[in-house]
């Protein structure tokens, strides 16, 4: 028999792990001399390590909208800012810049040339949305400001949420907890239990999922707050907002601002150029097949489990046939008659189907005609559920003229 040897792993010698730390020069001060040194503006590490500068993702980029002549608008960007990195989609060319001053300048820039953008605000700058809950259904939105204000928060505005399709007022209120050095930290109102003299309850709000439309200029994907676009209303299709329209009255025929058509407003979600929001549900196949799950009662459930079919044995019907329940008013001698074929089919071979007229038209007549036959006489529909057990043309035959020599099919007039 053969033996491995046996090692010794312990005693070898262990071979030294070079450990370096990439951040190490952060602790080092030769990163401000060299800083204060270089005044190369080509060097692009030390434009990574100067303070003013951050990384491009975490600055978000500028919305330009789409005109022919873009060409000419960033020339004059980058005239008068510099370099950006430009990428166009959904109509929109987006902007991106290395630094906050490059940010500045070209949204300054853009202003004041009077060119269509919107901005998008940064992840850290956005404000903590929550519910407050368990305050009576009037309480003043103003005085839940003012209240939480008293606590050290910045608060941006407080809403009294609705219910969608039928707007009626809900006894929450939705507060925006805005983001300050100076001021508490917006999660410190998790743990307030108390507002006004009266228990509450804050929770964070989750919203539904939906399309965000500008109230200023009526396009989608951005607010009001942060666009600078020539604003559009919606009523009169002029460069004004909605709210400062001179029509008040209802619009019969209005057009839509968005696709142009007639009946209905840029705010419809029906509308041909409202954005569709695509969820997991709308993309899953939910095609069902039914036919996969039919029961099949000749074979059983030690048959199913072993992967064993029917047709592979030597007889198909393996087990015993449901009860048959003749109706009410079917004669005696029909169901006596089922009953027996019934019995006397247990072990023979399946019956084969009849082959028919392949004419549609003349099959569909032939079933109409059928059908109003039954209605008259109600026996004949219990007389063609025993043919299927009949075991030859001649029973099944026997089993019509039976149902229809019925007294109670006779005396109808």
């Amino acid at each position: 028999r053969k033996i491995a040897k046996a090692r010794n792993l312990f005693n070898s010698p262990a071979k030294l792990i070079e450990i370096s730390n990439k951040y190490e020069v952060l602790n080092s001060e030769e990163i401000n001399e060299t800083i204060e040194v270089n005044d190369n503006p080509d060097n692009s590490k030390q434009a990574a390590e100067e303070p003013g500068k951050v990384e491009k993702s975490e600055i978000p980029p500028i919305m330009l909208k789409y005109v022919k002549n873009y060409v000419d608008i960033l020339d004059v960007i980058r005239t008068t800012c510099g370099p950006t990195e430009n990428k166009f989609g959904n109509g929109y060319i987006k902007i991106f810049t290395i630094s906050i001053e490059q940010y500045q300048k070209v949204q300054s820039t853009l202003k004041v040339q009077g060119f269509d953008y919107y901005l998008v605000r940064p992840i850290d700058k956005r404000p903590l949305k929550v519910v407050i809950k368990d305050l009576p259904l009037d309480h003043d939105t103003d005085v839940i400001k003012n209240c939480l204000k008293k606590h050290g928060f910045v608060i941006g505005k407080v809403t009294r949420l609705t219910q969608f399709r039928t707007r009626q007022p809900l006894p929450f209120f939705l507060v925006e907890v805005g983001k300050s050095e100076i001021s508490t930290k917006p999660e410190e109102i998790f743990k307030l239990k108390n507002l006004n003299h009266l228990s509450i309850t804050v929770d964070p709000y989750r919203g539904r999922k939906k399309t965000i439309q500008c109230f200023k200029c009526n396009r989608f994907n951005h607010t009001a707050e942060l666009c600078s676009m020539t604003p559009r209303c919606l009523k009169c299709v002029q460069s004004h907002t909605t709210i400062e329209c001179e029509i008040k009255q209802r619009i019969e025929k209005t057009i839509c601002i968005n696709c142009n058509q007639v009946g209905h407003v840029g705010a419809y979600r029906g509308c041909a150029e409202f954005p569709k929001l695509t969820t997991a549900h709308k993309n899953r196949n939910n095609n069902f097949d039914s036919n996969k799950y039919l029961v099949n009662s000749n074979i059983s459930y030690a048959q199913k489990a072993n992967g064993t079919s029917a047709n592979t044995l030597d007889s198909e019907q393996q087990m015993a046939p449901p009860a048959h329940r003749p109706a009410n008013n079917v004669n005696n001698q029909s169901a006596a008659f089922a009953s027996t074929c019934i019995e006397s089919n247990v072990n023979n071979t399946p019956i084969p189907a009849i082959s028919g007229n392949n004419d549609l038209s003349v099959l569909m007549t032939a079933l109409k005609e059928l059908r109003k036959l039954m209605k008259e006489a109600p026996q004949l529909i219990a007389a063609l559920q025993a043919m299927k057990y009949a075991n030859n043309t001649a029973d099944k035959l026997q089993l019509l003229m039976n149902a229809c020599a019925s007294s109670d099919f006779l005396d109808d007039p």
